[in-house]
């Protein structure tokens, strides 16, 4: 926020919600990350949707587990998650920003996908390399 020079006119209620979105309408493949409520001031940040096989057998004891004796697949279930949540958070943020300087919907999404990536990379390339295995997905559908 600092480096955007971001300035709020009013409080932000950030909501990180404990299901995932539904699909979006007509489009099943794509999930919802996160969403920027304008006459709210709300960010929602939803959690990835893991499948059911995987939370049966290993999902339960991930968090239990010590970061050292995690499995490659809880490991990279967890580096999943935090990546949807930092990317979806800076996608959001950014969506405060360019809130009142009517662009339209389809500019200001274009230029929100290019700063998140950029932000998102630099926020991964600050992580110790034993947390960053595999390079930065592309931008999740917020």
């Amino acid at each position: 926020m600092e480096i955007e020079n971001m300035e709020f006119r009013r409080a932000v209620d950030l909501r990180v919600m404990a299901f995932p979105a539904r699909p979006l309408h007509g489009r099943p493949r794509n999930i919802l990350h996160g969403s920027y409520n304008h006459d709210n001031a709300q960010i929602s940040i939803y959690p990835l949707k893991v499948k059911r096989d995987w939370i049966r057998q290993e999902g339960f004891c991930t968090f239990k587990t010590p970061a050292g004796q995690l499995s490659s697949s809880q490991q990279k279930m967890l580096q999943e998650i935090s990546v949807s949540a930092i990317t979806t958070l800076i996608h959001e943020v950014l969506h405060v920003k360019f809130e009142n300087r009517g662009l339209s919907r389809y500019a200001e999404e274009a230029i929100v996908r290019k700063l998140e990536k950029k932000y998102a990379h630099e926020w991964m390339s600050s992580l110790p390399a034993a947390m960053v295995e595999e390079p930065l997905p592309m931008s999740p559908t917020h």
